[in-house]
């Protein structure tokens, strides 16, 4: 319904892999669309593997930007992010993860994460771990999604 009316808030959908939630911000988007919404479904790896690429071609409108200028935007498998030896993001990475949170809260933009691991756990990979909580707490409606792992299931079926 919200995606119908329009949302001023996130959606952190957590929970163990192959619970649906990548499956279930797919179907969001697809609202979004058919409610005439701009949206863009991407992963966050291979957002910030795009962003990095668009430095390199020199290319006129970022990946990031894109991401900031859709209406509905979901950061699939944000806990997928790479990190260094000490288990941090990269300043780069850090950066870019704090510019997108910051500037998407602050202009309530409709934006969906899904990952395996609690906010506090992957906020705490980020130099700006206490804004990046407190972006998080106030922005995002935060669901646990349950249950067995469908893709383990399909695959003993097989």
């Amino acid at each position: 319904v919200w995606v119908t009316e329009g949302m001023d808030r996130g959606v952190w959908l957590q929970g163990t892999p192959g619970t649906g939630k990548s499956c279930m911000s797919a179907l969001l988007t697809i609202e979004a669309v058919k409610k005439n919404k701009s949206a863009w479904w991407v992963s966050m790896p291979e957002l910030l593997a795009k962003q990095r690429r668009s430095f390199e071609l020199k290319m006129s409108t970022t990946p990031m930007e894109r991401a900031l200028s859709v209406d509905f935007l979901v950061l699939d498998d944000v806990d997928k992010v790479k990190v260094d030896a000490e288990g941090m993001f990269t300043p780069w990475v850090d950066e870019q993860i704090w510019q997108l949170f910051k500037e998407r809260c602050e202009r309530n933009m409709t934006t969906v994460v899904t990952t395996n691991t609690l906010a506090s756990k992957w906020c705490a990979q980020s130099r700006n771990k206490e804004p990046l909580v407190s972006r998080i707490k106030g922005f995002f409606i935060r669901f646990a999604v349950s249950g067995d792992d469908a893709r383990e299931q399909n695959a003993l079926a097989l």
